[in-house]
């Protein structure tokens, strides 16, 4: 997937407002997906299970609890002053004074919207929400619920953080390396890392000769693959730049994988990008580039951060809202992001152009660069990618007329030997219990 299909299957792209939005049927696949992890089935929810298992969701709701999009906090925590005199009111000198503190009660907050309590919500799932945005929060919210109530997360997450306790060398960072310093300076760093191990082991020696395995340094590969790091908890895989506080920062968004472009170890991405048809036998996604203005943000952020409390001890409630307005699409297509990278190419001056040419020793030339380089490389992959959208078939899978069925009469089989395995995760170029051929004359429904 890619936002697009979130923002035109939930419906938040309508250009008729009279026309009710549709929901798009991999929407509600992502939908009981999501669900299944939270109520920890062991066998995928199909259409006919979905209203028994948004029952049973019901009943953990409220311990799970509501988005701040549908609750109402202005009374949770009231505070009320009493009348008081400490001195007159103190009955027993023996006795501490009366105190005059305020008395503080806590209650739990209001509900202004709860699909739980919609017979629609219950009967139709996601259709039956109105709005679209509360789709969007709803499918969000279940995402967030799946991370305390999935005990498939759970293993995962115990798994990772176990992984954080490895001796030797774990220095990471919050985007890829390579991407943001550029895949020569990567590898550089690897080879200084693997110079600096072998001195150190050289002095660390059996009586034999041969290096001391309890002693021997470890490190992480820092042109490996980043998303295998045992730090990769705090890793963004869609920052492809950050190119400074006056410019922002810039986010590749769309779903893929190592065999899709996605971000990977270095030798696995100059592979592909050597031979873009390779993605022919892929799952096409869309994209979109965004950038993220860092000063504004910051500016928005300044007059509210601070002190919590004034001069009198009274506490200051905060305007500042979580949801930034400061996101901007740069690109939504291959035509836009090449109309990108030829601007950013020509204010680098590696391309001709009538604009003028950024300094060597500009903080954000190095950041622009290594970015440019990234998109360039992965150019004709989305290029593909979006071939392959408007077709609908590749070259490779054009004698296969393949077709996913999002179809409610006919589901997708689970196979009872792979229980064991992780539910949901990565599907194989050649796994295809997730898709039903059809001849060209079938008349059922089917999304390509």
């Amino acid at each position: 997937m890619g936002p697009e299909d979130l923002e035109i299957g939930l419906g938040l792209v309508n250009d008729n407002p009279e026309i009710p939005a549709r929901v798009a049927p991999a929407m509600d696949v992502l939908f009981r997906r999501l669900l299944a992890l939270v109520l920890n089935r062991k066998k995928p929810i199909l259409l006919s299970m979905q209203r028994t298992a948004i029952q049973e969701l019901r009943g953990q709701y409220i311990g799970l609890g509501l988005p701040e999009e549908w609750r109402d906090d202005s009374h949770i925590r009231v505070v009320t002053s009493l009348p008081c005199d400490p001195v007159k009111d103190r009955v027993d000198t023996t006795k501490p004074e009366v105190s005059s503190a305020d008395n503080i009660e806590y209650q739990a907050p209001a509900e202004k919207m709860n699909p739980f309590l919609e017979p629609e919500f219950e009967e139709f799932g996601l259709l039956g929400i109105e709005k679209p945005i509360d789709r969007l929060i709803m499918l969000r919210c279940l995402a967030t619920w799946s991370l305390s109530a999935s005990n498939q997360l759970k293993t995962y997450l115990t798994k990772i953080i176990n992984g954080q306790d490895i001796p030797g060398e774990r220095d990471t960072m919050y985007g890829s390396r390579a991407v943001l310093k550029g895949f020569n300076q990567t590898t550089e760093l690897k080879k200084e890392l693997e110079l600096k191990i072998s001195k150190k082991n050289k002095s660390q020696l059996t009586p034999k000769g041969t290096p001391d395995p309890d002693t021997i340094s470890r490190y992480i590969d820092p042109t490996s693959d980043p998303l295998a790091h045992p730090m990769a908890l705090r890793f963004n895989e869609f920052l492809v730049g950050d190119c400074g506080f006056h410019i922002g920062r810039f986010y590749l968004v769309r779903m893929a994988d190592a065999t899709s472009g996605a971000i990977s170890s270095i030798e696995k991405m100059k592979s592909l990008a050597k031979d873009a048809a390779r993605v022919r036998s892929s799952i096409p996604s869309n994209f979109k580039l965004y950038v993220e203005d860092v000063h504004q943000m910051l500016t928005d952020w300044l007059p509210v951060l601070g002190p919590e409390f004034d001069d009198t001890g009274n506490e200051v409630p905060t305007t500042a809202s979580k949801h930034s307005l400061n996101w901007h699409v740069v690109a939504s297509n291959a035509g836009e992001l090449h109309f990108f990278l030829n601007h950013v190419g020509s204010r680098l001056g590696l391309l001709d152009g009538d604009k003028p040419i950024m300094s060597l020793g500009s903080l954000a030339y190095k950041p622009l660069l290594h970015m440019y380089h990234y998109l360039s490389l992965i150019q004709p992959l989305l290029e593909e990618f979006e071939k392959l959208e408007v077709t609908g078939v590749g070259e490779i899978r054009t004698s296969r007329k393949k077709k996913v069925n999002y179809s409610a009469a006919k589901e997708p089989e689970w196979n009872e030997d792979e229980e064991d395995q992780e539910e949901y995760g990565h599907v194989d170029v050649d796994d295809d219990d997730d898709y039903d051929e059809f001849e060209e004359g079938d008349a059922e429904e089917y999304v390509e």
